[in-house]
């Protein structure tokens, strides 16, 4: 079988879970992969794969043209990489190349939009997430043509039924590298460090976390970049001591694990998470972690179980769980177990059977 991934960013990009999943389900698939993704330099672990790589021109999110038409239209940025990508495609002729393929799959609405009303092979589109009803959503299950859904998680499956009447084939989560993502034998820190890592932009919930440690004697590292950092690293300025924070920047995911596992307990204080998949690397780390009580996270997290949770926004309740960590080792201890067998079960070799079963359905 051979499956067609087209997705922009993939190949050129190394932020974002969904360019994630689909490197890692690429990595340990056995089946032939034909890979269309964006022009420009590919990463490092792309030209590792074994994969045969189709690059078409894209004006990406970054590029100046693409800043400047989502200022002035009410086209987003993402789109504008999408529809760029999809033009160009079919001017050089690349896209005919999807039509060898036995199934092609997608990850971004406007991608599926497109693809799956003009290549006469099965798609399949995985969505990686849902927060809300949209006229983008109506407008992509009135038009598109795809074959088979595939959501991220069941809260998303149970979105997409109660919104729209859409009934997933499957889900297949986001999985984690429980080799990579392991326990660190670093000695402890002087300070106890409290990470977070995510991309730096509304509903990541990263000012609440810099007023809740502000009376702390702790450490605050941040990992991540994203629209809003200028403004983090000014309230962080503004609240905490410059020995109390640091902002790191973006680390690849191939060297992020260091990050957890030279931490003491993890943070993710999000709004919406369609998934959460920092958290479950933190909890394959053995990391104690406090998050958001958010029903894609509730499926693998029980409050005082393997994490504690707080209601988003509820800048006290956060302070008073990063404060319970801080006092007891026992709990530490016990989260950490328990936060490493959770992550056990969601491992990468398990999730990417799932999605390539999902191909396997269409094409016999």
């Amino acid at each position: 079988m051979k499956i067609g991934i087209y997705n922009p960013r993939v190949g050129t990009r190394a932020a974002g879970g969904t360019e994630t999943f689909i490197r890692e389900v690429i990595k340990r698939t056995d089946e032939t992969v034909e890979l269309f993704t964006g022009d420009g330099e590919l990463l490092d672990e792309i030209e590792e794969l074994d994969v045969t790589v189709h690059q078409i021109p894209v004006e990406y999110k970054e590029d100046k043209i693409n800043e400047l038409l989502s200022t002035y239209t009410p086209v987003l940025s993402a789109e504008i990489e999408s529809l760029t990508m999809f033009i160009n495609g079919l001017k050089t002729g690349m896209l005919g190349e999807l039509e060898e393929c036995d199934v092609v799959s997608t990850h971004y609405y406007a991608d599926n939009l497109l693809i799956s009303r003009v290549v006469d092979v099965p798609t399949v589109y995985r969505f990686a997430g849902i927060k809300s009803p949209s006229i983008r959503w109506r407008t992509m299950f009135a038009a598109d043509q795809v074959d088979a859904y595939v959501a991220n998680s069941e809260s998303t499956a149970e979105r997409l039924a109660e919104w729209y009447d859409i009934e997933v084939t499957d889900t297949v989560y986001a999985g984690v590298d429980i080799e990579q993502f392991t326990p660190g034998h670093s000695s402890p820190n002087e300070e106890m460090v409290v990470l977070f890592v995510g991309r730096l932009d509304d509903g990541k919930g990263v000012p609440d976390l810099i007023e809740a440690v502000e009376k702390m004697d702790v450490r605050l590292r941040v990992v991540g970049d994203g629209n809003r950092r200028k403004e983090f690293e000014a309230l962080a300025r503004q609240r905490l001591n410059d020995d109390q924070y640091e902002f790191i920047g973006e680390v690849s995911h191939d060297e992020v694990h260091a990050e957890y596992q030279a931490a003491d307990l993890f943070c993710l204080p999000s709004y919406h998470e369609s998934f959460g998949i920092v958290v479950l690397e933190a909890l394959a780390c053995g990391l104690p972690v406090v998050t958001t009580n958010l029903d894609a996270i509730c499926e693998y997290v029980d409050d005082g179980e393997n994490a504690l949770l707080f209601e988003p926004g509820d800048v006290q309740a956060l302070e008073s769980a990063i404060r319970r960590l801080l006092d007891s080792r026992d709990l530490r201890q016990r989260l950490s177990t328990a936060g490493r067998e959770t992550a056990i079960r969601y491992s990468w070799p398990a999730q990417t059977e799932k999605m390539t079963s999902v191909y396997r359905e269409l094409v016999q």
